[in-house]
């Protein structure tokens, strides 16, 4: 699968006000899976923290992550 010269445009589209006028970086604790204000970014649909799981010979968080 590769990505077409339409999708790249439309990407470029999207993302252009936001590279012309970033928003602040809000702060947050080392460890943690990022500012209080994340959940409210996707809006309705809702934000799914993955659970935490002790690091292993896996990798940080347990498991392996997914091939592409």
């Amino acid at each position: 699968m590769s990505t077409g010269a339409a999708e790249i445009e439309r990407l470029w589209q999207v993302c252009a006000p936001a590279l012309s006028d970033p928003p602040r970086p809000l702060p947050y604790a080392r460890g943690t899976w990022g500012p209080r204000e994340a959940p409210a970014l996707p809006g309705e649909r809702g934000w799914r923290v993955p659970e935490v799981v002790s690091p292993g010979p896996c990798g940080p968080h347990g498991r392996v992550p997914p091939s592409r």
